[in-house]
């Protein structure tokens, strides 16, 4: 979960992650303008693990993190991150694909459509 502020609300919101220097997009639900506070969950299914920085015109979210534990879950790897604000991030990702160190810097993205907002 990352605490975020609305800093616009047209037919979608973008939201300003504090300490990430990240804005994030989101489907907009009713009762939710601009200067709100709100707070985003993510699946950790639903991260992607990266080397590099989302391209802004990909129309994907994402943070950079710090990599501080990875478990291996047979199929999968469970790599907590955390984020410069402190947020500790969780990414499930399929073995097959590489698994970043401990300590080593990372880049999680995710689609808009699978950002959800919950109201404080």
């Amino acid at each position: 979960m990352l605490s975020v502020r609305v800093i616009a609300a047209n037919g979608e919101l973008d939201l300003e992650v504090e300490g990430l220097r990240a804005t994030v997009r989101a489907d907009r639900p009713d009762g939710i303008n601009a200067g709100d506070r709100v707070v985003i969950v993510l699946r950790p299914e639903k991260l992607t693990v990266s080397d590099t920085p989302v391209d802004a015109a990909s129309g994907l979210n994402g943070v950079t993190a710090r990599v501080e534990e990875v478990v291996y879950m047979g199929q999968t790897a469970q790599v907590f991150a955390r984020a410069a604000d402190g947020a500790r991030l969780l990414a499930r990702t399929p073995n097959t694909m590489r698994i970043p160190a401990p300590n080593e810097e990372i880049h999680l993205t995710w689609r808009k459509e699978h950002t959800r907002i919950v109201q404080p």
